[in-house]
């Protein structure tokens, strides 16, 4: 029958017509006007006082249903300076009987208003409000208030429950407060820690809303833990380790409170998008990026300190970086640094070496460890070959045949070291091998030989070949040749 945009227009007509009836039938003094007003729910009720005019002489009051009307800070309900009761978003509740009182210095009159508020029927819903699932903390001795601010057709009725057990709100202690859709609970108390819920229902429908409320004891001052940690200075230590070997920094920390120590690693900025991108816990210290290292639990020492370690089983080149071992409590963090250097990987030796001390074909330093040996023997051998030329000489007046080597004949491998002796002289001879008199021909056939040479070559398979030829009377030409195969 009435519409919600009807409302301010239907009560504006019955307001006139109940204004008119009452002044003409009021007497000056103490006579009261009954009204009737009927509005739709959200719209805007006027609630007239009998006065027209507006006079600092005039004081008004309202009630409702014979308690006060409170004038909220929303400005929802308030009084005009004319005295009339204004009430907008009106509501179901806001139905009742209104009493205007106006007071003009001994003349007191009074107007009763019967408003009523049509509501369509509907479900509960929540007003106002949305409920949340976050769990409440509150301290011992505090107060907290659960509220469920609701509407619906017919009015909805409210049941509260702690833990799934109904609250009886007619025998409430003295420190639990309940109104329609608030309950309030004072002076806390841990055992008041529970899950409360207020269940709302009409015939059309329910709803409800569940508070977690933890309430925690107050903790009692700590006066040992009144410094931040301290960090050993001696720990962590910058670290040098082969790649593929272990890597271990230890972390030593005095606090007077068991700490929270945590190993972090620096974490350049190119390495950023791909460690996020891998949800690694990534955080600031001092303005730079550090990733969240695992590490072994913390243990009590007996001199108090707390120790910590941080070990990586197998580092690689990957691993080098800036460490730090950070130390936190109540009172703050402290923290210190080291750096890991990890060692290039070896690479990887070419085929035929070998670590070992061996001659090896075709390595350079082959033929270094050859020469000594051979040209030792060389040295022997031409010794040797003097002695033996010069008894040749004296026993057979034949010079010595040629082994078929000649000068122009001798080809130099690449590998080849050679010893050459020219001009001998008769200090270069040991005189003390021979007899007077062989010593004194030998004298006399110094000249008989002039240059001696000797060659050395590392064949292929390992050996060291050594060639030793003699040129006498300065002939140019080598006369006689020996070949001396060593197997090294």
């Amino acid at each position: 029958m009435f519409l919600k945009g009807t409302g301010p227009y239907f009560l504006l007509i019955f307001t006139i017509i109940a204004l008119g009836k009452g002044v003409q039938h009021a007497d000056s003094t103490n006579k009261s006007s009954d009204l009737r007003l009927v509005v739709v729910a959200n719209g805007v009720a006027i609630l007239p006082c009998g006065s027209r005019e507006s006079s600092s002489d005039i004081e008004y009051s309202w009630s409702k249903d014979n308690v006060p009307v409170v004038i909220r800070s929303d400005e929802r309900i308030k009084i005009s300076e004319e005295g009339h009761l204004l009430i907008k978003e009106t509501r179901e509740e806001d139905s009742g009987v209104y009493v205007c009182k106006t007071t003009n210095n001994d003349d007191v009159t009074e107007v009763n208003v019967t408003l009523i508020v049509l509501v369509s029927d509907s479900a509960p819903y929540f007003y106002n409000f949305t409920p949340s699932n976050a769990t409440i903390q509150r301290s011992v001795g505090s107060s907290v208030l659960f509220q469920c601010p609701v509407r619906g057709h017919p009015l909805p009725g409210i049941t509260w429950l702690k833990n799934g057990i109904h609250i009886d709100t007619t025998n409430l202690d003295s420190t639990t407060e309940y109104m329609k859709w608030s309950i309030t609970l004072n002076d806390l108390k841990v055992t008041d820690s529970g899950n409360y819920t207020c269940f709302i229902a009409n015939k059309l429908g329910s709803i409800n809303a569940t508070f977690n409320l933890l309430v925690m004891a107050k903790e009692k001052p700590q006066l040992l833990n009144s410094t931040r940690p301290d960090l050993s200075v001696f720990h962590p230590l910058n670290t040098t380790v082969k790649y593929g070997s272990s890597a271990t920094f230890q972390c030593r920390v005095r606090s007077e409170a068991p700490p929270n120590i945590q190993w972090l690693k620096k974490v350049e900025d190119y390495e950023l998008p791909k460690l996020q991108k891998e949800h690694h816990d990534i955080i600031k210290v001092q303005g730079e990026n550090y990733r969240v290292l695992q590490s072994s639990e913390v243990v009590e020492r007996s001199d108090g300190s707390f120790l910590n370690k941080l070990t990586i089983p197998e580092v690689f080149e990957a691993d080098s970086g800036k460490y730090i071992c950070l130390g936190a409590n109540s009172m703050g963090y402290s923290f210190r640094s080291a750096y890991l250097t990890v060692l290039p990987r070896p690479r990887a030796l070419p085929l035929g070496w070998s670590r070992s001390v061996a001659v090896h074909p075709g390595h350079p330093g082959s033929l270094l460890v050859a020469i000594p040996i051979t040209l030792g023997v060389v040295v022997g051998v031409m010794v040797a070959l003097v002695v033996l030329c010069h008894r040749r000489r004296l026993d057979t007046s034949v010079p010595l045949p040629a082994s078929g080597y000649r000068k122009e004949d001798l080809k130099r491998a690449s590998r080849t070291a050679t010893t050459a002796l020219d001009n001998f002289k008769e200090e270069n001879i040991d005189n003390g091998l021979y007899s007077a008199d062989e010593a004194e021909d030998f004298k006399d056939e110094q000249a008989f030989l002039s240059r001696m040479q000797s060659e050395v070559e590392l064949e292929s398979s390992g050996a060291v070949v050594t060639k030793i030829c003699m040129e006498q009377n300065s002939s140019n030409n080598y006369d006689s040749c020996f070949i001396m195969r060593n197997e090294v």
